[in-house]
């Protein structure tokens, strides 16, 4: 294994699965209990969130040398304190892409965001990577893996996290990733973000196979629109896929790119539909995990405003148990737009264009009813 894992309570160093780990919440401590029925799930890249110390990984312009310094951090972390105080409903699961470390982690929720206890948190990245991926959580967390990516002789991609929750009727495993940029192309930086995508579905095919009625919720940055496929005209296989089309070429109703070889052919996609009957009765004909693509219901929205149009790159899916399951039901997925993360037209204000901003991207959010009784 080459990547850090932090879990954090109170900077204990523990050694789990051959991994290093500071394990901080997996102890004794209060949880809460549910104030509703109800489960709320936020991501959010925070964008470039880096401390003042420099450890040589930083990205130039968050070193002494180039001005970055603890006023700077208490900045913005002030800015992503309220930020996140604004949203409503309280998430109860917040998940973070690029920040740097495990201890920043907990100076932003120990200190600058604290009306709600996250007692179980977790921190990865790879070493020598400038920045994370982290999730902290109310509810507690049974079990962590991390998984690593690769694509031919190209460096190790960024680490996926796989969190188990444990929640009052049942347990939800969480993804937490942060895909490839399309810096260099879209269509040459896609086989990258195909292998992170095949990664997580071959998870995703041994879970199905384990634990078929498990809760489970992708989250991350994927640097990728559900309808990504639909964008490029289907000219080369992109890392998301509609499940109806790929249905379609797989019966013969539709015609098939040329690259399209059969779905046994293909396994870094992940499969997307826009209901949970839809994911359900699909995924029992192709015999794979679809699932739910949260921005169907916020159609032509986005949380990435990218020359002059919304991107849907920042996401939430969930697999049928997770959308309309008997312990969890899917009520609601959106961007959040308060005054403290959005400008006066809904867009993202990032810190490093206006010090009254946090980030170039919205955070999005997952409100699910949830069985607690």
């Amino acid at each position: 294994m080459n990547h850090f894992i932090f879990l954090s309570r109170r900077g204990t160093p523990w050694i789990i699965c051959g991994l290093w780990c500071c394990v901080v919440g997996l102890g004794a401590c209060t949880v809460l209990e549910p104030d509703d029925g109800s489960l709320h799930l936020l991501f959010y890249n925070v964008e470039n969130l880096f401390d003042a110390v420099p450890d040589g990984s930083e990205y130039d312009e968050f070193t002494p040398a180039a001005g970055w310094d603890s006023a700077d951090v208490t900045a913005r972390l002030e800015r992503l304190g309220a930020a996140l105080g604004s949203v409503r409903p309280a998430p109860d699961i917040v998940t973070i892409a690029e920040i740097e470390n495990g201890a920043l982690l907990d100076t932003l929720f120990d200190r600058y965001f604290v009306d709600v206890p996250y007692p179980y948190r977790v921190f990865s990245r790879n070493p020598g990577g400038a920045t994370g991926i982290a999730l902290v959580s109310r509810y507690p967390i049974k079990d962590v893996r991390t998984l690593q990516a690769r694509a031919g002789a190209y460096p190790p991609l960024r680490p996926v996290l796989e969190v188990r929750i444990a929640l009052p009727k049942t347990e939800l495993v969480v993804f937490v990733s942060h895909w490839k940029s399309k810096r260099g192309g879209a269509a040459a930086t896609e086989p990258l973000r195909r292998a992170s995508a095949r990664l997580i579905a071959s998870r995703l095919r041994e879970l199905a196979r384990t634990e078929p009625e498990l809760p489970i919720v992708l989250c991350g940055d994927l640097n990728e629109n559900p309808r990504e496929g639909e964008y490029v005209e289907y000219a080369y296989q992109t890392a998301l896929l509609t499940a109806a089309t790929v249905l379609e070429w797989e019966t013969g109703a539709d015609e098939p790119p040329p690259w399209y070889e059969g779905i046994a052919q293909m396994p870094d996609a992940i499969l997307l539909a826009a209901t949970a009957a839809a994911a359900r009765e699909i995924g029992q004909q192709l015999n794979l995990p679809v699932f739910v693509d949260g921005w169907a219901r916020a159609a032509g929205d986005g949380s990435y405003w990218f020359y002059g149009r919304w991107e849907q790159i920042d996401q939430i899916m969930m697999n049928p148990a997770a959308a309309a399951g008997g312990a969890l039901t899917l009520r609601d997925f959106s961007p959040v737009r308060t005054a403290e993360i959005a400008d006066g037209e809904g867009r993202p204000i990032s810190w490093f264009d206006d010090r009254d901003g946090v980030s170039d991207h919205l955070p999005v959010l997952l409100q699910l009813s949830m069985e607690i009784d």
